[in-house]
């Protein structure tokens, strides 16, 4: 029978050479098994990231026991590790479809799931959540907006099942799990009380004083004021998508995203499946400043594109795609829609068997 150890035996170096050569085998031919615990380490490793390919810090110590937690369960189950994807459903601008962003954004998960295949065979099984209907209610519900958003989602869907990752990243469109009537008459009946809490937090913050919740935000579940830097991140990105907007505007669209959070809440279209004992978000939007630590331990940050490839981060659905090309190499990149760019017009047909699509390759020269 063999040995469990490796042996190594060396001859014609003296102590301290043998030892170091020695050494060379043990480091880079490990015999000892790999652990459960190994293996939990090895995965959350790979889901935490690296500079490369996540957005802000590390998780703090209280995310990643979460974290481990859930990977624990999953692998003493022998069940890939459910992974929740929270998706726009179109570009800012109207019929604007996939690009190379897009592209790049499931090329991304299709390499943390081979990278977590390494250690742990059932690997990950995303669920990306079309939010449609949330679409139709931020953007107004014209035929325009409608055929922009069933566009721009079956070619997402078409890239998943044309490069067959379609085993592993699976979309959930809200329109499955509820009806745009049903959202509407919710949301909507949330705005004002969303508007006065706006109002509240901003006087709270030049007043010192205490912010008083509407009681029927507290009835539904919400939780907290809204701090200055959340409040003024997201008025920012709404500067970035609306140049034209004043701040009574922005106050109205701000008043309507909360009440389409909320009402994901309170209709339970989360995209969670109720079958998982646990699960994990990945966000491609940057983590919003003085969120509640409570409402991420179980979330993860990342990248568009690793930053080797491109160093400015924009989320998929709100950048313009295209590529960088100098001396002959060529590199995905992204911008904001409002960005000037001298990009060349180019198009790509990409087919298999029965599944094609054409996707906008626009490219600016170095």
């Amino acid at each position: 029978m063999a040995s469990s150890d490796l042996l190594i035996q060396i001859e014609g170096l003296n102590d301290s050479q043998a030892e170091d050569v020695a050494s060379f085998f043990r480091n880079e031919f490990p015999q000892k098994p790999i652990t459960n615990s190994s293996q939990i380490e090895a995965v959350l490793n790979e889901l935490v990231g690296t500079r490369q390919t996540r957005v802000g810090p590390i998780p703090n110590d209280d995310s990643q026991e979460v974290l481990r937690k859930i990977i624990s369960y999953y692998i003493s189950i022998n069940q890939p590790i459910p992974i929740l994807v929270p998706t726009a459903p179109k570009k800012p601008v109207i019929n604007e479809g996939v690009d190379i962003a897009e592209l790049s954004a499931i090329k991304t998960m299709a390499c943390l799931h081979k990278r977590v295949l390494a250690h742990y065979k059932p690997g990950l099984s995303y669920t990306v959540r079309l939010e449609d209907v949330t679409g139709w209610y931020l953007e107004n519900d014209t035929i325009n907006t409608k055929q922009s958003i069933l566009t721009y989602m079956q070619q997402f869907e078409t890239l998943i099942k044309l490069f067959s990752y379609d085993s592993f990243i699976h979309t959930l469109r809200e329109s499955t799990i509820t009806t745009g009537d049903i959202f509407f008459n919710t949301a909507s009946s949330l705005e004002t009380y969303f508007a006065e809490l706006i109002k509240a937090s901003d006087y709270a913050e030049i007043s010192d004083s205490k912010v008083k919740i509407p009681v029927e935000l507290l009835r539904y579940g919400w939780k907290g004021s809204l701090p200055k830097k959340q409040l003024n991140f997201y008025r920012a990105r709404c500067k970035k998508m609306y140049p034209e907007a004043d701040n009574e505007m922005i106050n109205q669209l701000l008043a309507k995203y909360f009440s389409s959070l909320l009402t994901h809440s309170i209709l339970g279209i989360s995209g969670v499946n109720p079958d998982w004992n646990g699960y994990i978000k990945l966000a491609f939007t940057p983590p919003v400043p003085d969120t509640p630590s409570s409402l991420v331990l179980n979330k993860i940050y990342y990248r568009t594109i690793p930053l080797n490839l491109h160093r400015h981060n924009v989320t998929f659905w709100r950048a313009r795609g295209f590529f960088k090309i100098k001396n002959k190499t060529t590199k995905p990149a992204l911008a904001n829609w409002t960005e000037e760019l001298n990009l060349k017009p180019c198009q790509t047909t990409i087919s298999r068997g029965y599944i094609n699509i054409t996707l906008p390759t626009n490219y600016l020269l170095e």
